[in-house]
């Protein structure tokens, strides 16, 4: 560890934004040397010239060549030293989904190195493709110049990558650390960058998420399984056919031909698409229509669903790959012309290259495992014994609140810097800083949730749900200040995901995000019965795309019934009661399916607006839902104290 606290003293902190203080109860150091040991890694490397452990309980079992060391005080590891890569024991720790632990180490990597490379591994990465997150298992990698992680359970993936890597950096020649921990009673992934924990990912529903490997514990990436960039090409090429055979099955019904307006559509839901067709078909022979449609319903499906199958199979499919939609503007890989998909040669070799691992470049000093959860607190302790953590954003008491509630519309990745002069991402961002939105209650987050908390410098949590499109979680919460816990109903999963938030040292609130068919509403509103009832205590903000027009404006939603009945206010009509005068529209269909409801001592509602404009464009189909709260819990019950996260 001498390097790098030779180092320390020289490099300031470099966390892209200010931590807040930790959130839960400090952690009493231990009395005893058994203490010690029992609270203790199971497994510290600290590359002193070895690759030896330094506990009795785990050991290096392989390396490529002759492993090199930066003064002979950190592993170093790339194209100019002996070795790519180092295995080490498979007694290192157990890393299994019903077991608690945590993983932590120091990084340091070139000024300006931008390629993706692993760091360390439990799983099969042999590139970034989804086949290769999905595998089970869990992997830190750099990409873009800042972290990345991804955990698979075989079918399922969780993937945290941004592409804005001036964002919590690897790449400016200093020392960062690392940190996964794993709570198996509460199924929580938290990952730390620099002391914060930024990142909290809830990994248990009712299908199963486990992530359990059989795979080594690996530093650095051998590649000897990796695929070149143009061994994808091939697959992408089998890919085109596979979207072939659907467009010809689909048009072997004798309708009109699938147009390519309609293929994502057709791909992503067949029946609705084919149902459209066929009531547009019957329309047009009048009389004879509902005979038309009759001999249509006894078709043979057998050809579309075997084609649907294989495309879902092809991890370089439609299903597979964000970028494969045709949904402008998305980078188009695949297009239908007059009934034949074709295929983007520089799209697909641009695609391929991008998911490409390289061989490592880094530095890496203090690889310790627990088989333990670590603590906020411990975590935190473990930085700052380095490095100087930044100031605490969490203020003794918060006198008002800004809550924003927004569906950004599949990832919000509609418009882009290429293509339209904006991103869409981007657009999210900047409009939630504008207006200083504290905490957000996001639907539709896929794959950019994590861009976009970094680019605001928040916390972020989601749920491991059924991946829609292989796009990533849809529900989160993203906050400017710590997200203490996450509480996830387990067959509900996309629907909503719930987060006591610490806004300050002596107020929490619990914010839940939202997304319904209405079919699921009942259950995720038992499960947080709970947490209803301490609303004396800590208040709730419950939003979201529910689909569905409250009954208050003429429309049959059970939530809207069921939320006001327990007490909890629709905070858009409670301001604006005429319906008819302020019919407060949420979605570009002019319906108010979105809203924010909000219950709890203290909470007192000054401003709901709903925001549907913006000069340079407007990112998403659905709007943002602005509340804006005077905060005052001196009213909190008598003798109920605020809980300790």
């Amino acid at each position: 560890m001498i390097a790098l606290l030779m180092l320390a003293s020289l490099v300031p902190a470099t966390a892209a934004h200010a931590p807040s203080a930790p959130v839960e109860r400090q952690v009493a150091e231990p009395q005893t040397a058994e203490q010690q040991s029992r609270l203790g890694p199971v497994a510290r490397f600290g590359f002193d010239g070895t690759i030896e452990s330094s506990t009795a309980t785990a050991a290096q079992v392989a390396a490529s060549g002759r492993p090199s060391f930066v003064d002979g005080e950190a592993l170093s590891l790339g194209p100019e030293s002996a070795s790519t890569f180092v295995t080490l024991g498979p007694d290192l720790a157990s890393f299994e989904s019903g077991n608690d632990f945590s993983v932590q180490f120091w990084l340091r990597t070139d000024a300006g190195a931008d390629r993706r490379f692993v760091a360390l591994s439990k799983k099969a990465f042999t590139d970034n493709s989804l086949a290769s997150q999905k595998n089970a298992g869990w992997v830190f990698y750099v990409s873009g110049g800042t972290w990345a992680w991804s955990m698979g359970s075989g079918s399922r993936r969780i993937t945290y990558e941004r592409d804005n890597g001036m964002r919590m950096p690897l790449n400016d020649g200093r020392w960062h650390q690392l940190t996964m921990t794993h709570n198996s009673a509460l199924s929580e992934i938290r990952l730390f960058y620099d002391g914060v924990n930024w990142v909290t990912y809830h990994v248990r529903d009712s299908d199963g998420f486990d992530f359990t490997s059989p795979e080594p514990t690996v530093v650095g990436w051998d590649g000897r399984d990796a695929e070149s960039p143009t061994d994808l090409l091939p697959a992408i090429e089998a890919g085109a056919q596979g979207l072939q055979d659907f467009v010809d099955a689909f048009n072997g019904f004798g309708l009109r031909e699938l147009a390519p307006e309609d293929f994502v559509r057709a791909i992503v839901d067949p029946r609705r698409v084919f149902e459209q067709m066929v009531a547009e078909a019957a329309a047009q022979r009048g009389a004879d229509g509902p005979a038309f449609v009759a001999a249509l319903e006894a078709a043979d499906w057998e050809p579309v669903s075997r084609a649907e199958s294989a495309l879902m199979s092809n991890p370089y499919t439609i299903h597979q790959a964000m970028e494969f939609m045709e949904a402008a503007p998305l980078m188009k890989i695949y297009s239908l012309l007059d009934g034949e998909v074709l295929i983007s040669q520089e799209a697909a070799e641009r695609f391929a290259e991008r998911e490409r691992l390289y061989e490592p470049d880094f530095d890496m000093d203090e690889l310790a495992v627990w088989d333990r959860t670590l603590s906020a607190q411990e975590v935190m302790s473990s930085y700052s014994g380095h490095f100087e953590p930044g100031p605490a954003v969490v203020a003794e008491s918060l006198s008002s609140l800004t809550a924003a509630a927004w569906n950004i519309w599949h990832g919000g990745k509609h418009f882009t810097l290429d293509e339209h002069g904006w991103d869409s991402r981007v657009a999210v961002a900047d409009m939630l800083r504008e207006e200083g939105v504290d905490v957000i209650m996001m639907q539709e987050t896929y794959s950019s949730g994590d861009f976009i908390a970094a680019e605001l410098g928040y916390y972020f949590a989601t749920t491991v749900d059924w991946d829609y499109l292989n796009q990533g979680a849809n529900i989160s919460v993203l906050s400017r200040y710590p997200i203490a816990e996450v509480h996830v109903q387990r067959d509900s999963p996309f629907q909503n995901v719930g987060t006591k938030v610490a806004i300050s040292e002596t107020q929490d609130l619990y914010v839940m995000s939202n997304w319904y068919g209405m079919d699921q509403f009942p259950a995720v509103f038992d499960f947080h019965q709970s947490r209803f009832g301490q609303s004396d205590v800590v208040p709730t903000l419950f939003a979201g795309d529910f689909n569905a027009v409250p009954h208050t404006d003429g429309g049959s939603s059970p939530a809207s019934v069921a939320l006001l009945e327990a007490g909890f206010t629709d905070a858009f009509r409670s301001l604006y009661q005429d319906a008819e005068q302020y019919p407060g529209p949420s979605h570009r269909n002019g319906r108010r399916i979105d809203q924010l409801y909000y219950k709890g001592v203290g909470l007192s509602n000054t401003s709901t607006r709903v925001i549907s404009t913006r000069a340079s464009g407007f990112p998403s189909d659905h709007f943002l839902i602005l509340s804006r709260f005077d905060l005052d819990y001196s009213t909190r019950a008598a003798g109920r104290p605020r809980p300790v996260p």
